[in-house]
């Protein structure tokens, strides 16, 4: 049983007396108290509200010192010996040292999978050399203390798992040298991981190394080989020497194409590096392969490229060509192989003649080989018509580029050999001349892209004559007029897909001037003038017809051989002239509208004087003028089959035929209908087939 003590005076004095239960002091008692309490000390009065920390003021710790946490921070004066820093056993965190006199501070974190091959931190302040065992993935940091020289070291044990992660980064202050030192194998790691000097970092074992960035001018580099063996390899740059040049050591170039090349052997590359290059002659040998570096220019005053070649080409890469020669400038004819370059560009040709060309082509080969061309050529200021930028001769080549003649005479391309077969892809131009020339009775041409003539009063975009071959296929767009007469022997003839704009022809001919051939055009034609001006040939219209300006156009002028009209004609109200047939075949066979507006008086959709007008379907004429109607004959042949002949305001239209008082006979009237009077004025048809229908008047058609 517990017993309770009440002292009101005196007190208990035998030593080691020990008193349980309650001990209650009701007066005044004073003294004092050694050994233990016991209790949960809840009665004790007088004891600090709060911890003691933070702490200020001056502390001594004369014990063990640890501290733990994600992380820890000392501010202001701190002296640390090296048994201090010997006993710190850091955790996960960072141990920042951050003092004023802590000139050159970091931190660092290391992982390693194999302890056993004694990987080691080391790190010396001054004098003192501590030596800090790995411990996988820690984080440390290190400080400057003092005015010594420190150093850090890290040592991988040769264990390339031995990993520093993170950055590591060493200040030097004014009268200090830090050093970061790297043994064995050490692999640098983490987006972050970089090693900053502006000093020297130097190794005095064998090591290797991979950097991205190197400072400075290499100068103390070593262990670089001054000469490089590239076996049948020849450099050349303006900066070389033919006397002190080695094949194949791309430090002792040439400084002459024609140097290399009188050193190269059959296989050999030529490299040309950026520079210009003069010569008088011609630089390409037969089986060497040339590679010129965007910035290389060649330059003479006669051909620099003028060869036959037995082997296949092989120039490459973006040289820049220049020659000015009264002559054939660049020629190249090879079996097959590539010849690529940046621009050739070609002046002075002075005298007419023929061959006379910035860029003369042949292909020797058979048909499985082809010549392929790549580049822009620019005849620049020749004053011969009979120049063009491309001359394409005999065999399969295929060209990628621009061909452009900006001189006051000449044309972009002249197909110029009879067993040319030919694709085109890119741009050609001519200023002053035709842009696709072709008199030649070739096998074939394919071409897409862009053909245009600057001066389209004189000069065609495309002119096609005296074919007994395939002809040509254009794909594309071309500013300008075509004139084609192909002949009709083998076949021959072009088509035309694409767009066509033209404003102006020679001898106002029209967009399209056909005088023989079998002709598809699929394209859309927009025109100031006629549209199509048919003298000879077969040909179909696939496409839309576009009359731009009034007064200035019809969109048939058919004297000879035949035009099938399967196309549309655009819907805009341009007053266009009457079409004319004269001679030859006109066949409508699908739904034909023909503008006028409100002018001029007695205007009619056809004139037909002559050979045939045919028509099959819907024929619209917007004309709103008096005396005007559909079909004014004064000759040929008419026939209607199915056909309607409908004005768009049929109150002020007259005819759909003007006989002009005149008999025709062989006519053929074979259920047609129109929507105005049939025929004004007396004649007579004479219909070819008896009982064969006549032409009907209906106020329903519209």
């Amino acid at each position: 049983m517990a017993n309770e003590f009440i002292i009101k005076k005196g007190f208990i004095s035998k030593a080691n007396s020990v008193v349980s239960g309650s001990l209650i002091v009701t007066e005044g008692f004073s003294g004092s108290f050694s050994g233990s309490f016991e209790g949960d000390g809840s009665g004790l009065t007088n004891l600090p509200a709060s911890s003691p920390f933070p702490f200020s003021g001056d502390a001594q710790i004369t014990g063990s010192l640890l501290v733990s946490g994600s992380g820890v921070q000392i501010t202001g004066s701190l002296d640390v010996d090296s048994a201090f820093i010997q006993t710190i056993t850091p955790k996960d965190g960072i141990f920042i040292i951050d003092s004023p006199n802590a000139s050159a501070y970091g931190n660092f974190s290391f992982q390693t999978h194999t302890p056993s091959l004694g990987a080691y931190i080391k790190i010396k302040y001054g004098a003192d050399e501590i030596i800090t065992k790995y411990s996988a993935n820690q984080a440390y940091a290190f400080g400057k203390i003092g005015d010594t020289t420190n150093s850090f070291e890290f040592n991988g044990g040769g264990n390339p798992n031995f990993s520093l992660l993170d950055t590591v980064f060493i200040t030097q202050g004014a009268t200090q040298n830090n050093a970061l030192k790297i043994t064995g194998s050490v692999l640098l790691l983490g987006e972050n991981s970089h090693i900053t000097a502006s000093g020297n970092v130097s190794s005095s074992a064998a090591s290797t190394a991979s950097f991205g960035t190197y400072l400075g001018d290499g100068s103390q580099l070593t262990g670089i080989a001054s000469s490089t063996n590239l076996t049948q390899s020849l450099f050349v740059t303006p900066s070389g020497n033919d006397g002190t040049a080695v094949v194949g050591d791309i430090h002792k170039p040439f400084q002459t194409i024609l140097g290399a090349t009188g050193s190269a052997n059959i296989g050999d590359t030529i490299i040309v590096y950026p520079g210009t290059y003069y010569t008088n002659t011609n630089i390409i040998k037969d089986g060497v392969n040339y590679y010129f570096y965007p910035g290389s220019h060649i330059t003479g005053s006669a051909p620099v490229i003028d060869v036959s070649l037995t082997y296949p080409a092989n120039i490459r890469g973006y040289g820049k060509f220049e020659t000015k020669y009264n002559g054939r400038q660049i020629y190249l004819t090879a079996p097959e192989g590539y010849f690529e370059f940046d621009r050739i560009e070609g002046k002075g040709i002075l005298s007419s003649g023929t061959g006379k060309n910035v860029l003369s082509l042949e292909q020797t080969g058979d048909d499985t080989q082809v010549l392929t061309v790549e580049g822009t050529v620019i005849a620049v200021d020749p004053n011969n018509n009979t120049t063009s930028a491309i001359s394409f001769g005999q065999g399969n080549i295929m060209f990628k580029g621009n061909a452009i003649n900006s001189g006051s005479q000449g044309r972009g391309v002249t197909i110029a050999s009879d067993s040319s077969d030919v694709s085109i892809e890119g741009y050609i131009y001519s200023l002053n001349g035709t842009a696709y020339y072709d008199i030649i009775r070739h096998i074939c041409t394919t071409f897409k892209g862009r053909i245009e003539t600057g001066d389209q009063s004189n000069f065609d975009a495309i002119f096609i004559s005296d074919g007994y071959s395939q002809g040509g296929y254009f794909d594309g767009e071309i500013i300008g007029s075509i004139d084609i007469d192909t002949g009709e022997v083998g076949n021959a003839g072009v088509t035309i897909n694409g767009n066509q704009q033209c404003t102006n022809s020679p001898s106002s001919q029209g967009a399209v001037h056909v005088e023989g051939g079998y002709n598809v055009f699929n394209h859309k034609i927009i025109a100031s003038e006629n549209i199509f001006t048919i003298k000879g040939g077969h040909n179909i219209f696939n496409g839309q017809a576009n009359i731009t300006s009034d007064f200035s156009g019809k969109i048939f002028d058919i004297q000879g051989g035949t035009l099938i009209y399967d196309g549309i004609t655009g819907d805009i109200s341009k007053r266009a002239q009457s079409n004319t047939i004269s001679g030859g075949t006109l066949i409508i066979n699908s739904y034909l509208e023909h503008y006028g507006a409100t002018f001029p008086n007695d205007t009619d959709m056809f004139d037909l004087s002559g050979g045939t007008l045919e028509i099959n379907d819907k024929v619209k004429h917007f004309q709103a003028t008096s005396g005007s109607g559909i079909i004014n004959m004064t000759g040929g042949y008419l026939k209607l089959n199915s056909a309607q002949l409908i004005s768009d305001t049929p109150g002020a239209a007259l005819h759909a035929i003007y006989l002009n008082n005149s008999s025709h006979s062989g006519s053929i009237f074979n259920n047609s209908w129109t929507n105005i009077p049939a025929v004004f004025q007396s004649g007579s048809f004479t219909n070819e087939i008896t009982g064969g229908g006549t032409l009907f008047y209906s106020d329903k058609l519209y």
